[in-house]
């Protein structure tokens, strides 16, 4: 199953897929079936893991959420984005927080993360939610687990007010389309396809 265009002769699949034996399906009309509603999320689904995956974003399966990794070393890894102002500016993404008092490291370290999520809101429409998350390790790879990400968690999510919420949604809207309006997928047609096999 797919969104590409199985018929196309430069497809990605032309080579393993016969053109003469796919058959094109409705979306909406899978929308309507429980179980084709289900195998449409999944390719939406693996559509995000294409998008994150070539921004060099990691997916986290237990958390169901994808987060930045740090640079090689490990080292801090900062991006530049736009503003809600409109001013180009940088961020930290993954990175080892410090002491204010001593300026000496904490014992983790802290990567900016997102959940991502499709919802069918009416009869002809979907719409993809975003959840700001953090993510905390010990070295930059191996996930901090138990209490003490909770805590941490906590006590970010205490801190954050509208205004910032929606500061951390505009770097991420931002992030995944590359600063266009629109994240835009090209498949060629916008039908799933079956590739029908013997």
């Amino acid at each position: 199953m797919t969104f590409c265009d199985l018929s196309a002769k430069t497809g990605p699949f032309s080579q393993c897929v016969n053109p003469q034996e796919s058959q094109r399906a409705s979306s909406q009309l899978w929308w309507e079936d429980p179980d084709r509603a289900r195998l449409y999320v999944m390719l939406l689904n693996r559509t995000l893991n294409k998008i994150t995956g070539r921004r060099g974003l990691n997916l986290d399966r237990e958390h169901q959420r994808y987060y930045f990794e740090p640079l090689t070393g490990p080292r801090p890894r900062e991006v530049t984005y736009h503003s809600l102002q409109g001013n180009k500016t940088s961020r930290q993404i993954a990175w080892q927080p410090v002491m204010r008092r001593t300026g000496s490291p904490k014992p983790y370290w802290e990567h900016l993360a997102i959940s991502l999520q499709f919802h069918r809101v009416g009869d002809h429409s979907w719409c993809l939610s975003l959840r700001p998350e953090r993510r905390y390790t010990l070295d930059g790879y191996i996930s901090l687990e138990g209490k003490q990400t909770g805590r941490k968690a906590t006590r970010r999510t205490s801190r954050i007010h509208n205004y910032d919420l929606l500061g951390e949604l505009n770097f991420w809207r931002q992030f995944l389309s590359d600063g266009s309006p629109r994240i835009i997928c090209s498949f060629g047609s916008q039908y799933p396809r079956i590739a029908q096999r013997d």
